[in-house]
């Protein structure tokens, strides 16, 4: 397996991974992706939520509640 991220312009990330499958004796197949990444900030996220949605919610896993420390963040909206 390969993995090469680089940056973006966008300021994202693009992930390029090559997994290379045996097939027999010493023959073997690629198999290759792109992946594209990107992050918004928190507040931006909410803002475009709320823009479509009465109630959003914002879950970190880890913590009481979301901070400059979280990884990962999950969202919950409600229409009504």
């Amino acid at each position: 397996m390969i993995i090469d991220v680089t940056s973006l312009p966008s300021g994202g990330s693009n992930w390029n991974i090559k997994v290379f499958e045996h097939l027999h004796g010493s023959r073997y197949t690629l198999h290759e992706e792109d992946i594209v990444e990107v992050s918004f900030p928190l507040p931006q996220i909410v803002a475009a939520l709320r823009a479509h949605f009465v109630k959003v919610r914002v879950i970190d896993p880890d913590r009481t509640r979301p901070s400059a420390k979280s990884q990962r963040l999950f969202f919950t909206a409600m229409s009504h």
